[in-house]
């Protein structure tokens, strides 16, 4: 007959288990701070290459490329235009949509700036 006073616990995991479990997240946690740790335009996908930044500091551009078959082939770039305060950067799309751009922009141009209305969009509290 069993005592009713006898309290019935848990089986607990063993120290090396423990150990093997913290072992393996902190290692996945490294793993995943050095594949972020370096943005290159270069691996960005084409639909956020432009208006970003790399851990360089230089604006990604993307460009348009004909291939041999004769169908075109985006390709985002390294730009020799250096940004002044931002590095790693890849612009949301709430400040591409309210600042009335297109994501998709080929090469870097400033044409736009000219207009009044995309001047006054850049000052927006989105961007």
């Amino acid at each position: 007959m069993a005592s009713p006073n006898l309290i019935h616990s848990a089986p607990s995991s063993s120290p090396s288990t423990i150990l093997a479990l913290l072992t393996i997240i902190l290692m996945a946690i490294a793993a995943q701070r050095v594949q972020s740790a370096f943005l290159t335009c270069e691996e960005l996908p084409t639909d956020v290459c432009a208006f970003s930044v790399s851990s360089t500091g230089n604006r990604c551009v993307l460009e348009k490329a004909l291939k041999m078959d004769g169908t075109l082939q985006f390709q985002c770039q390294s730009s020799a235009v250096m940004a002044e305060k931002l590095v790693e950067w890849i612009e949301s799309e709430e400040c591409i949509n309210a600042c009335g751009l297109e994501r998709m922009a080929v090469g870097m141009s400033t044409d736009c700036l000219l207009e009044s209305e995309s001047s006054r969009k850049l000052c927006s509290s989105k961007c």
